[in-house]
């Protein structure tokens, strides 16, 4: 009886081991020793965040001012207009492929760089128009120098915007640069 009676007790405690082990298998594995992982999620986020705080409020902005600038017969009203609502599309894009990559394993990342094309071919066509000189050949004829107004809006506004993208994404490059130069400095030394 007593050889039953341990074969029992050896097979239970094999039994409340495999169940353990089946536990723990359901539960996240946290991996506490590996703050690098933790640091570069910080890091994609604080990008990501800076991307989408800065086009979203300049998105918004110039869509304000594409809107109060509409009788100033002026192509740049329209667009500013184009260009605040592919900027808001491209924070959506951003926005709604991490909510679909999270819990559908869905990738729109294609069209997001797809948008990126149009938002360059229109930032092209500002950029083009201002730094020709086509819109200071005859500042008499045209009603966007007549108007104080309509001059700051719609050409020392999308002058510094244009200008704004070279910034932002020279801010980015030295932040990005100094987040990695400090990762792998430690290998240096």
């Amino acid at each position: 009886m007593d050889e039953t009676s341990s074969g029992e007790v050896q097979e239970r405690r094999k039994e409340e081991r495999d169940m353990e082990q089946m536990s723990m298998m359901d539960r996240p594995v946290y991996d506490y020793d590996d703050e690098d992982s933790c640091y570069k999620k910080k890091k994609k986020y604080f990008f990501l965040v800076l991307y989408v705080c800065f086009f979203l409020a300049l998105s918004l902005f110039m869509i304000f001012v594409g809107v109060i600038t509409g009788d100033c017969e002026d192509m740049f009203s329209t667009w500013l207009i184009v260009g605040g609502v592919l900027l808001l599309v491209g924070c959506l894009i951003i926005v709604i492929n991490g909510f679909l990559r999270r819990y559908f394993m869905v990738d729109i990342l294609r069209l997001f760089w797809g948008c990126l094309a149009i938002i360059l071919i229109w930032w092209s066509f500002g950029f083009g128009r201002i730094f020709s000189g086509s819109m200071i050949i005859d500042e008499q004829e045209e009603s966007v120098f007549t108007d104080p107004d309509c001059k700051l809006y719609l050409y020392t506004f999308p002058f510094w915007l244009s200008l704004s993208f070279f910034g932002f994404y020279i801010l980015i490059a030295c932040l990005f640069v100094a987040f990695y130069v400090s990762d792998d400095w430690d290998d240096w030394s």
